[in-house]
């Protein structure tokens, strides 16, 4: 779940080890002292660390601010850095390594950039980075406040990440892409054997439009892009969360995004069209400059990951209306995607 305002309020999660370390105040400072010294100076000693909660996935990750007090020739400042902690399948140390390679392929400076990764707590699964300054895309989205200046700027962000070069990370299949949604159809059966059924059918003709569109050449894919993971500053707009970095199909991230404006409208205006105008300029932005822009392979993402989200409302995340909102995103996968 996303938490509009950060709150102090942190869940207990046995899954996440270093959330015991974040529960105590002695033991969090004995730990980010050391791990933020080389950030902060060797002048700067770390006397006190608050905590809010922005995100959470339950037995998965979560993402909190942690506000630091600091002292420097008997001065205090405030700092402020993001943690995210991570279950024992997942390896912060990759998440460190890609952002440190992408800042090294153009995400360094300049307007569109990657926060600094500052570190790593392998035993309790924990990476550090700096904040970005400015406001979460989603937030301005909700609040109207988003023109076509800043889809344009989400466009770019992207571009320039599917064109970076970067040729490190795993390499994702469509093949896995298939297995993965498969186990999620059998969950989603069990929630609500509607959904399930409807899941099932839009599927096969995924595996079938798949196969028939193969042959693009893999490239730098966040996997995870939406509105949530942009934060915009001006001119400045950082990408953020590149948990499931990879190298795939990049189109899929051009999907992804537009999935999000659909699942957005739904829980904030009760209808899947509210953004379409957003989504419109984003793709179009997109494609007027991409290397490689199918609009069948679009669409077919955009099946993908509609499927994707009305799993993570039924099985996982389940807002306010989660029945409908999965039902309606199943039946706008099954128009993105129709049968033969």
């Amino acid at each position: 779940m996303i938490v509009p305002e950060a709150t102090a309020t942190l869940p207990d999660d046995a899954a996440l080890p270093g959330l015991a370390v974040l529960h105590d105040r002695k033991r969090r400072i004995d730990l980010l002292s050391p791990l933020l010294a080389d950030w902060l100076g060797a002048s700067y000693q770390l006397v006190e660390c608050e905590v809010s909660l922005l995100s959470y996935l339950p037995a998965r990750r979560i993402v909190v601010l942690l506000d630091l007090v600091v002292t420097v020739g008997g001065t205090a400042e405030h700092r402020s850095v993001v943690a995210k902690l991570y279950a024992a399948d997942q390896d912060p140390a990759a998440v460190h390594a890609t952002v440190q390679a992408l800042q090294q392929h153009g995400f360094g400076s300049g307007s569109l950039c990657v926060p600094r990764s500052i570190g790593i707590a392998a035993r309790y699964r924990m990476q550090l980075a700096e904040r970005a300054p400015g406001d979460v895309l989603r937030q301005l989205l909700v609040e109207g406040r988003t023109g076509p200046a800043a889809i344009q700027r989400a466009a770019d962000w992207l571009l320039r990440l599917h064109t970076c070069g970067l040729g490190t990370g795993r390499v994702y299949t469509f093949e896995r892409h298939l297995y993965t949604l498969g186990t999620w159809q059998a969950r989603l059966a069990d929630a609500l054997p509607e959904a399930g059924r409807l899941f099932a059918e839009v599927l096969v003709d995924v595996d079938r439009r798949g196969r028939k569109l193969a042959g693009w050449q893999p490239a730098p894919t966040h996997r995870d892009f939406s509105p949530d993971h942009l934060v915009l500053d001006g001119e400045r707009v950082s990408g953020l969360d590149l948990d499931e970095f990879c190298q795939y199909d990049p189109l899929f991230d051009v999907a992804h995004f537009v999935a999000h404006l659909r699942l957005l409208g739904m829980l904030h205006f009760g209808a899947l069209h509210h953004f379409d105008r957003h989504a419109a300029h984003f793709e179009q932005s997109y494609a007027a400059h991409a290397p490689d822009c199918s609009v069948e392979r679009v669409r077919l993402y955009l099946a993908i990951a509609e499927l994707k989200l009305a799993f993570l409302c039924a099985c996982v995340k389940r807002p306010s209306g989660w029945r409908q909102i999965a039902m309606t995103l199943l039946r706008s996968a099954r128009s993105d995607c129709p049968g033969r």
